[in-house]
């Protein structure tokens, strides 16, 4: 029987890199960081911090008669069982350091992997295969350009920009609170 709650699922992890920084530089270390996750089992403390934030986050949810209406018609309508939401944090708690290093060597492998530069055109390696994606003939493609009642504004070059007034300091030795109790209930809007 297929179970229909599985997906494929991803992991997904991207860097914006700063000026000077190569795109090349960035993508190895994220390579490292993806093979430390994969390389390195999980610590006891990062394994108990992983499923206290599962369990909070599922006891939050059921606060409420809404949260716990939901956990019940979800566990009845999709696994057919209204305890199911119980097992599965049973087995969330179940769960080991080696478990984790067995999915993580298995999904995290680098031929699992696919990488997505987003580069300006001029930067496009010359020996770069473009994948085009055929787009239907009544879609209309154009360039991005900004609505002409929208103003374009950039920074002042640094020498000539305002600079923000200086901070004025207030003598607070006053101990008079800045607003008095009312004089009658019905200052409020309450009846006396």
């Amino acid at each position: 029987m297929i179970d229909s709650k599985q997906s494929t699922g991803n992991l997904v992890v991207y860097a914006i890199m700063a000026g000077g920084k190569s795109v090349d530089a960035g993508e190895a270390a994220l390579k490292r960081e993806i093979a430390r996750l994969r390389d390195a089992p999980v610590t006891p403390a990062e394994l108990a911090e992983a499923k206290n934030e599962i369990l909070t986050a599922s006891i939050i949810a059921r606060e409420t008669a809404e949260g716990k209406a939901s956990t019940l018609a979800s566990s009845v309508i999709v696994d057919g069982d209204p305890r199911a939401a119980d097992r599965q944090l049973a087995a969330i708690a179940q769960v080991t350091a080696a478990d984790i290093q067995c999915v993580a060597r298995t999904y995290l492998a680098d031929a699992q992997s696919a990488t997505i530069r987003y580069l300006p055109l001029d930067a496009k390696p010359a020996a770069t295969r473009v994948a085009t994606i055929d787009v239907a003939p009544t879609v209309r493609v154009a360039d991005l350009k900004a609505p002409a009642s929208v103003e374009i504004v950039t920074p002042a070059a640094e020498g000539q920009r305002v600079l923000p007034p200086a901070p004025r300091y207030t003598d607070f030795a006053d101990p008079t609170p800045a607003r008095s109790r009312p004089s009658s209930p019905m200052a409020c809007g309450l009846s006396p």
